[in-house]
């Protein structure tokens, strides 16, 4: 919520254009959901890595 406020805050300001001001929230959160699956993805392998789970001993 904070980074769109900051967004209204700087167009409204006339600071920078409403396009430059989307285009830079936009690539922000692009960056945001990319490190949030790459965690993810770290996290999940790690669980399987850890895990003691055989599943052939499920087909005996």
């Amino acid at each position: 919520m904070l980074s769109w406020f900051t967004m209204l805050s700087r167009v409204s300001d006339f600071k920078h254009h409403w396009s430059d001001v989307l285009a830079g929230h936009l690539m922000g959160l692009a960056f945001a959901v990319l490190v949030w699956l790459i965690d993810l993805f770290v996290t999940l392998v790690s669980l399987n890595d850890s895990c003691d789970f055989d599943a052939r001993a499920l087909r005996a």
